[in-house]
This record gives structure tokens, C-alpha cells and sequence, in this order.
């Protein structure tokens, strides 16, 4: 227990800093060790050449906005169906940036591999769901031609 509450707000000021710094560190770590990983030639060289599981490993790992930029890339030149671009997108919406989320609610205590396994059984669950709906979209719009 606290004497005050002055003492309290005091250690929670305390406790919010070390925290604050914590995800500071994480984030910006996260963030350098990415850059390295995009500046790399390879990568350069094989993001002209990608293909629905790259876009879908790029955002699960790297982020939505690396994801996404792949995402956009193969549907303009028609190297992905509507629906394929539908199920990564919905894949991406509640399965990105994953190793980055993670730690962070490591930080708070939760369990890595709970929320990881959610995500991902998430993300299948949902984008199989729009993809198939997509898919009977498109095709009661080709038999309706």
C-alpha cells in the first residue's frame, strides 16, 4: 500500500516511464533491424517478382504498409485475382506486424505464443470466409454476363 497519494501517482509515473521506454527500445529496434532487411539488394530483386505468399510473409512480418505496397503492385499487374488480393488483405488486416504486437504485449506480460496462434487461426478463419465470398461474388457475376 501507498502512504499517499502522492507516493502512488509517483510510482505509477515511475512505472509508466520504464514502460514507456521499454516499448521504445523495442520499437525502434524493430524498426532499424527492418530498414537493414528492406536496404538489402535481394529483396530489391525479389519484390519485382512476388507473388501472393511474399506479400502475405512481408506483412505478417515486415507490416501492413510493406504488405499492402506488394499487395497493390501484383493486383496492377494482374499477377493476383480479386480474390486472392481480398484474402491476403483480410489475412493482413488481423494478422500484420506480428512479431512487433507481439512484443509488445510481451512487454504488458501477456503470452507470446497465445496471441500469435489467435492471430494466425484469426486471419485464416476470416480470410477463407472472404475469399470465399468473393469468389461466389465473382462468379454470379460472370453466369449473370
Amino acid at each position: 500500500m501507498y502512504e499517499n497519494i502522492g507516493a502512488m501517482l509517483l510510482n505509477s509515473l515511475k512505472n509508466a516511464s520504464i514502460l514507456s521506454i521499454e516499448i521504445i527500445v523495442l520499437v525502434s529496434t524493430i524498426i532499424i533491424a527492418l530498414d537493414f532487411i528492406k536496404s538489402r539488394p535481394f529483396i530489391d530483386r525479389y519484390a519485382k517478382k512476388v507473388n501472393t505468399a511474399f506479400s502475405l510473409g512481408a506483412g505478417t512480418i515486415l507490416g501492413i504498409t510493406y504488405g499492402a505496397g506488394i499487395l497493390i503492385s501484383e493486383y496492377e499487374n494482374s499477377a493476383m485475382s480479386t480474390k486472392d488480393v481480398w484474402f491476403v488483405g483480410t489475412f493482413l488486416m488481423i494478422c500484420h506486424a506480428i512479431i512487433e504486437d507481439t512484443l509488445i504485449f510481451v512487454i504488458f506480460g501477456a503470452n507470446p505464443w497465445v496471441i500469435v496462434t489467435l492471430r494466425i487461426l484469426f486471419a485464416i478463419f476470416f480470410a477463407l470466409i472472404i475469399a470465399q465470398g468473393v469468389g461466389r461474388a465473382n462468379q454470379t457475376i460472370h453466369t449473370q454476363s
